[in-house]
């Protein structure tokens, strides 16, 4: 009876700690739905995962429910999302990414121009090869 109820506990335990992987196809698009490329994808502890291709697509292996993903881009926003059960399910999902704004310091316009800088001038430096003329070679 020990015996059974001990195996059925490891059992248990082995069940609650595997998570099933699998591999996802992910679909990276822009606010207006274009696809995005050179999107990195990495992982909480900072492991490269991949980077989209021209398409704004990207598969990642061994993915389970919880993992965090940070998608990052130098022209839009970073987004950090978190795997679900039903992605895993599907096995495909999008990512929608918006685009940085900056706002620009206000600028004055001055009156005043100064004037431009005078042009460098360029000196060029021509090389003669001069041949003296009048003394041939003889063949005797």
């Amino acid at each position: 009876m020990k015996k059974l109820l001990l195996i059925i506990i490891l059992l248990n335990c082995c069940v609650a700690f595997s998570q099933k992987t699998v591999d996802v196809e992910i679909k990276l698009v822009n606010d207006n739905d274009e696809p995005l490329q050179n999107v990195s994808v990495r992982t909480d502890d900072g492991y490269l995962m991949g980077v989209s291709d021209w398409r704004g697509e990207l598969k990642l292996r061994s993915v389970k429910t919880g993992d965090v993903m940070n998608f990052s881009h130098v022209a839009y926003h970073e987004m950090e999302y978190k795997i679900t059960e039903e992605d895993i399910k599907d096995k495909y999902f999008t990512i929608k990414m918006y685009m940085k704004f900056y706002e620009l310091p206000e600028v004055t316009v001055v009156e005043n121009v100064p004037p431009r800088a005078p042009k460098k001038q360029t000196h060029f430096c021509v090389s003669v090869f001069l041949r003296p003329v009048g003394l041939e070679e003889s063949n005797a």
